[in-house]
């Protein structure tokens, strides 16, 4: 956990992380899920690129800093 100015931040254990990479690769589906996480995120920054320097300015640079929010 990290204190954050809107509040405490929770962060995944390395040792969960190397887990989850572990039975993605023994099921097979790591570079799929690889692919879709990164195809997921260049969209997103595509997305983003034109609102940043516009009227949605604020509201995306926050939704940007806040992970756990979704982009309209």
């Amino acid at each position: 956990m990290t204190d954050q100015p809107d509040g405490p931040r929770f962060r995944l254990l390395e040792s969960v992380a190397a887990y989850c990479v572990e039975r993605l690769r023994e099921a097979g589906e790591l570079d799929q899920v690889r692919a879709r996480h990164a195809e997921y995120y260049t969209e997103l920054a595509v997305r983003a690129d034109s609102s940043l320097r516009g009227p949605e300015q604020q509201l995306w640079d926050w939704m940007l800093n806040h992970p756990t929010c979704t982009p309209p």
